[in-house]
């Protein structure tokens, strides 16, 4: 098979440093395949008509997973906070050492 710009794989056409990549499906009607960066389970995919959707589904996917991944980080620092808190009353309450 000859590669063009429609049947190279995904990491070619698309940056590195995104979370989605996407490429035409040559096995699926030749429609324009939207899938997470390294994904390759059969049905974990989005399939659209043109590589312009394709591409705008693929970087607002990756804008989503990034803020995703911010308010998740974000949350997590504010429960680990927060358990040092509870873990600080508690010492203070058990040793009585609440000066």
């Amino acid at each position: 098979m000859v590669e063009n710009e429609t049947t190279k794989p995904a990491t070619n056409a698309v940056s590195s440093n995104r979370l989605f990549e996407y490429f035409c499906d040559e096995s699926y009607y030749h429609l324009w395949c939207v899938r997470p960066a390294n994904e390759r389970r059969w049905g974990h995919c989005y399939h659209v008509q043109s590589k312009e959707e394709a591409r705008g589904l693929a970087e607002e996917l990756s804008q989503l997973e990034q803020i995703k991944n911010l308010v998740t980080v974000e949350h997590e620092t504010k429960e680990s906070f927060i358990a040092r808190v509870r873990a600080c009353i508690s010492n203070k309450v058990i040793t009585g050492n609440g000066n």
